[in-house]
């Protein structure tokens, strides 16, 4: 019979889960110390912890949830296989983007007059660089423009990738006196 498996989270950043990399994580499992029998010839194990660290190979492309074995490398118990130790990642938060299935997701803010008349924003993406992005359309409050092939890979190792999704909200302003009022709704009717 076999241990119960360990499971330990990984947090990655999405930087790592793009580009790859080599991470460490420091484990805790029980190891059997020895074993004594008392007057009824009983065994009796006696356990210790252990810590240990092991290098985790996070390729390109990977995804939250993605579990990495450790065959036999979990806790030991009396009579039984040690357990395996399994690593999952974990995404930790990005202060830029989310995540929608393969897709980068960019949250801005635009004012109004640029939301109505056009504009140019530049747009981070993940691998350092930037991309002008124009708006001659129409903005609304969640209208989303998409810039091809700069979101996360398809699947590790693939050179296949997903897109940048941008997504708009519309700042408006806070006071607008009458005579802009008037102007506007002159403007816009």
């Amino acid at each position: 019979m076999k241990s119960k498996p360990i499971l330990c989270d990984l947090p990655c950043s999405l930087e790592e889960l793009f580009h790859g990399c080599i991470k460490t994580i420091k484990v805790t499992r029980k190891r059997i110390l020895k074993k004594e029998e008392d007057e009824n010839k009983k065994s009796n194990a006696v356990y210790y912890d252990e810590s240990i660290i092991l290098k985790v190979h996070v390729v390109p492309g990977s995804k939250e949830g993605k579990r990495r074995l450790f065959p036999c490398e979990g806790d030991e118990k009396e009579s039984h296989t040690p357990g395996d130790l399994v690593i999952r990642i974990k995404k930790i938060k990005h202060k830029l983007y989310s995540i929608r299935e393969d897709n980068l997701v960019y949250d801005t803010c635009i004012n109004l007059v640029d939301a109505l008349v056009g504009c140019s924003i530049e747009v981070p993406l993940l691998d350092g660089n930037s991309v002008k992005v124009h708006l001659s359309d129409i903005v609304y409050h969640g209208y989303e423009k998409v810039i091809e092939r700069e979101g996360m890979s398809k699947s590790e190792c693939s050179i296949e990738r997903g897109d940048m999704i941008v997504r708009f909200k519309i700042k408006f302003p806070k006071y607008l006196d009458e005579n802009t009022k008037k102007a506007v709704n002159q403007l816009l009717r």
